[in-house]
């Protein structure tokens, strides 16, 4: 399944058996960056759209669901008042 959407699918269902069943959030965060980095370097025609799961959209909304959010970033502290 190397370099398709099978790829794709593969690793959400190892991170699926990491993160939920095995409560091992180190080996299910591997299995997402290689998601996000397989997203990135599939063309647009790997995509078929034959189904949901076809379709870079799903991709796109499946990460925004299972990586946590960004921190935001804190302002710089500012000066010292007496």
């Amino acid at each position: 399944y190397a370099s398709t959407v099978e790829e794709l699918i593969a690793r959400s269902q190892l991170w699926q058996c990491f993160q939920i069943y095995i409560n091992d959030a180190e080996k299910a965060r591997i299995h997402v960056n290689a998601i996000r980095d397989l997203l990135k370097s599939l063309p647009n025609d790997a995509f078929d759209g034959s189904s949901p799961i076809h379709r870079r959209e799903f991709w796109d909304d499946w990460l925004k669901k299972v990586e946590p959010p960004a921190l935001p970033m804190s302002p710089p502290p500012g000066p010292k008042t007496p």
